[in-house]
């Protein structure tokens, strides 16, 4: 009974993906509905969510396979994806793994479709996980929510840097800074759940909101360019210092994965490899550019 009760639910959310034209975007659009499932279901231990779960990525996975919209390449592609995030959510792990594996998906799924429909999913997301570590704060969960601030930057509003650097060059490093590193050292530095919080809702989230417009007005060709700051500004002598301090350090990280890598310790060894690009690589980008 439970079994047919779980199926007739999936029967039930996959009525509310009408059929379209852009299949991309249906199955981007399950798997997104998959997302919240899982994530309600390991939060409350709630078995069923998390077999609906799994059962409408299966059925995502099917759509890929069949579908002429995709050619072999990607199709092989994302069947990795889904190699990898399959077994994930069986296991049932970490909601933080199964969400960036299927945003990944998501990524590929859109590369066909409008940049603003690309956008507006990423702004979603980065916006549900401030939203998601907002809550482990109020439950003095720091690593949890250090995990998803990170998610957020790394795993999200990278994608948006290049289209707001153009935009507004000044509020692109501010947002970087706010993302990358002051929030990351509030919750390392167990800052008062409500201070962190305040910092997320007043200077985050509403940067965010500033950059989504600026998005959309210069996708619509309401501002000109010649307003649009230049990115490509001379480096400086005290920059081309930083940068091989930083330079310095990264080698010293990457060295410390490859020895992790080499005694099997795969977690720590990603740790290190994230914090390389992450803590040290990010600060160089500028002046490399």
């Amino acid at each position: 009974d439970s079994i047919e009760s779980d199926l007739n639910s999936v029967s039930k959310y996959l009525e509310g993906f009408p059929e379209s034209p852009q299949k991309g975007q249906t199955i981007s659009e399950i798997l997104e509905v998959a997302n919240k499932l899982y994530r309600n279901g390991i939060s409350n231990n709630n078995p069923s969510e998390q077999v609906i779960a799994v059962n409408l990525v299966d059925v995502a996975s099917n759509m890929i396979d069949s579908s002429d919209e995709f050619d072999l390449q990607k199709k092989t592609e994302l069947r990795e994806f889904f190699i990898d995030l399959i077994p994930l959510m069986n296991q049932k792990k970490e909601i933080a793994s199964v969400d960036k594996i299927i945003t990944s998906i998501q990524q590929e799924l859109v590369v066909n479709e409008s940049i603003s429909t690309d956008n507006e999913k990423i702004y979603d997301k980065i916006e549900d996980l401030y939203g998601q570590a907002k809550i482990e704060l109020n439950n003095n969960n720091y690593a949890k929510a250090d995990e998803l601030v990170t998610s957020a930057y790394l795993d999200n509003f990278e994608f948006l840097e290049s289209d707001i650097g153009k935009s507004d060059h000044s509020l692109l490093e501010k947002m970087e800074v706010n993302m990358r590193d002051q929030i990351r050292e509030m919750i390392q530095e167990k800052k008062s759940p409500q201070d962190i919080i305040v910092f997320i809702d007043g200077s985050i989230l509403e940067d965010l909101k500033k950059s989504k417009q600026l998005l959309s007005d210069a996708e619509h060709g309401s501002e000109s360019d010649k307003t649009k700051p230049s990115v490509n500004e001379p480096v400086t002598e005290q920059q081309k210092l930083g940068v091989r301090s930083d330079i310095d350090t990264i080698r010293d990280k990457l060295e410390t994965m490859l020895s992790q890598y080499s005694d099997r310790d795969y977690s720590a060894a990603f740790t290190s490899a994230r914090s390389a690009y992450l803590d040290s690589y990010e600060h160089i980008e500028v002046p490399l550019r």
